[in-house]
């Protein structure tokens, strides 16, 4: 059964969260003028509109050619998407804590390229035994409560459709889940089990599942039910978890990822 834990408990699990790399990093929060709230994506401020923007300036100029506007709108919601599920996700694993998600008193500074940087101020959280109450916990206090008005303001602004938003979400936290087993720390919940069980709850149901392809191992890849738009950005293809992706291929590239542990 989930019970609450201090905030003293839960920036140290988030700082052990942070040690595994920067999509996991977490600052302290500062007052500073670069630095926003999560809260300020859909006040009316305009930070969401230029961060849309800087992202869609950076695709063109690695591209040398004008990007889409809602692919670079979905791109960009992938990446600050990520930034916020990834520690929560971590934190639930490594230590069996999920941190409360507050939009208001949560931070980032805009960058042009790379992970968004991430500060929270002090906050309380849950813990949680199993995936399934890592699952359910992760949808109300960090899903619910944070990331689901992020994709309400992407959707409104750009007219993203919430099943694409909401598969970025899965896909985000699959992501994660990957490099928390790559980081080959001592954990407390497997990290696809945990997003596995979160598949199924309300906001993420349709959006992606797991395969177990290979006989006798153990590796589980993610394959999400619709696109992030990155086909539309030239040059760009499709990402390896795409829906758009053909089996035989799938399979292949699979294959190619398990065969050096194979021997």
């Amino acid at each position: 059964m989930a019970v609450p834990v201090p905030a003293d408990r839960v920036r140290e699990a988030l700082v052990s969260a942070s040690e595994i790399g920067p999509y996991f990093a977490v600052e302290s929060a500062v007052a500073q003028e670069e630095w926003h709230t999560v809260a300020d994506l859909w006040a009316g401020t305009g930070c969401l509109s230029e961060r849309v923007t800087t992202a869609r300036e950076y695709l063109s100029s690695r591209t040398n050619t004008e990007v889409d506007l809602r692919a670079s709108a979905s791109i960009s919601s992938l990446g600050f998407i990520s930034r916020l599920v990834s520690p929560a996700l971590a934190t639930a694993c490594l230590a069996g804590v999920i941190p409360r998600l507050d939009p208001h008193h949560m931070y980032w500074r805009p960058v042009v390229g790379g992970p968004v940087p991430i500060a929270f101020d002090a906050t309380d959280g849950m813990t949680a035994s199993t995936a399934a109450e890592a699952a359910a916990e992760l949808e109300r206090a960090v899903l619910s409560a944070c990331v689901e008005p992020v994709l309400t303001a992407y959707s409104r602004e750009f007219a993203l459709s919430l099943r694409v938003l909401r598969g970025n979400v899965a896909s985000a936290l699959a992501g994660a889940a990957g490099m928390l087993i790559r980081a080959r720390r001592s954990l407390r919940l497997d990290p696809v089990e945990v997003v596995h069980a979160m598949l199924a709850q309300p906001s993420l149901i349709g959006t992606g599942h797991y395969e177990r392809p290979f006989d006798g191992r153990p590796e589980r890849f993610f394959v999400r039910h619709n696109c992030c738009l990155f086909y539309r950005v030239p040059g760009g293809g499709t990402c390896g978890d795409c829906v758009l992706v053909p089996d035989t291929e799938r399979l292949e590239m699979w294959r190619a990822t398990v065969a050096p542990a194979g021997g």
